[in-house]
């Protein structure tokens, strides 16, 4: 069967994934135009858990998030340790950014040591940016200094991954907000 330029178009998109998923392992070419489902695509949300993070420092799930993506790519292992870093002077776990800048980091290695010391100075670089600079210049920095872009496109599917970044930092260009609560609202 040749699908030619034949197109289906779908009302309703509560199941668009499903969709997609059934097009993609039949070798179906296929497009998604607008959506409700764009922010909810994993790459969209590893972008906004960053902006959220950088715009709330004790929001530790937003900042796992962007920490376990391939942004900065931390394994579970990783985020573990960071998370059973307890206060020097109490027994109480310490947040999850001001982990990232702890000096003796127990169960890692030295690569792994390396790569929170990189994440660690990447968002401190972005924490300084944010609020000065509009968002879509953050959010290009961002991708500038981390790579998403790059390591998006090399996963699976990966150009239409890259492409719902970049529509993400047009959205930002389009609204002109710097301040990061005004842009996620």
């Amino acid at each position: 069967f040749d699908y030619g330029d034949a197109a289906i178009l779908f009302q309703s998109t509560s199941h668009i994934n499903t969709y997609e998923q059934v097009f993609k392992s039949m070798g179906i070419p296929f497009v998604t135009l607008a959506g409700r489902g764009y922010y909810n695509r994993q790459e969209v949300w590893d972008v906004l858990n960053l902006l959220k993070a950088l715009h709330n420092p004790a929001d530790n799930l937003s900042l796992a998030t962007a920490l376990r993506s391939p942004m900065f790519a931390f394994s579970d292992e990783m985020l573990l340790a960071l998370r059973l870093i307890y206060a020097e002077d109490s027994r109480k776990l310490i947040p999850l950014w001001q982990a990232l800048s702890y000096e003796e980091i127990s169960y890692l290695d030295e690569k792994q040591i390396t790569r929170v010391r990189k994440a660690q100075k990447i968002l401190g670089e972005l924490r300084l940016l944010a609020g000065r600079v509009t968002i879509s210049e953050l959010l290009r920095t961002a991708l500038a200094k981390t790579g998403y872009l790059a390591a998006l496109t090399g996963l699976q599917d990966g150009a239409r991954l890259r492409r719902n970044v970049e529509k993400l930092v047009d959205i930002a260009e389009q609204s002109g907000k710097i301040t990061l609560g005004s842009f996620s609202h």
